[in-house]
């Protein structure tokens, strides 16, 4: 499930609706609001009974401390590994936008009419009001690239 641009993870305490330092009657009102709304006899979703075998579940594990510690161990060593997962594709990516052969898209070359303000040496734009690509005799539009180490960009009419 995705929520804010961050992937929701099913845990046990998800199912039952509680966070992860919830005491055990807070747990117990969970499971018994949880096992009232999704018990077959009373919620006529489709999915009602594997629903309620799923809280029964949460329930019996979170409910028992040694089975609760060991649930959260897991739960953080996933939550390290996803980090260290993440970190890792990071490092891939930053290693690839600084490699030797590294791509740099051409651009296209024409005349803008912007508005904008002088920040630091740079425009920096607000609104764009038209663009006009630079053509030749034949249509074609210029468009550079500038070549990792090159003393001059390349010109191309495409």
């Amino acid at each position: 499930m995705e929520q804010g641009g961050k992937r929701r993870i099913e845990t046990l305490y998800t199912i039952l609706g509680i966070k992860k330092n919830a005491t055990g009657d807070e747990l117990k009102q969970a499971f018994r609001r949880m096992a009232l709304q999704w018990h077959p006899d009373h919620c006529k979703e489709p999915d009602a009974g594997e629903r309620f075998i799923e809280i029964k579940n949460a329930y019996d594990a979170l409910s028992e401390p040694t089975k609760r510690a060991r649930y959260d161990i897991g739960l953080e060593l996933q939550a390290k590994q996803e980090r260290q997962l993440r970190a890792q594709e990071k490092q891939e990516i930053r290693n690839l936008l600084s490699a030797d052969t590294q791509y740099r898209a051409p651009l296209r070359c024409g005349l803008v009419m912007v508005e904008g303000v002088e920040k630091l040496g740079r425009l920096e734009v607000s609104k764009i009001f038209a663009w006009e690509d630079w053509k030749n005799e034949q249509g074609q539009t210029l468009v550079t690239s500038w070549e990792k180490d090159a003393k001059a960009p390349n010109e191309m009419w495409v």
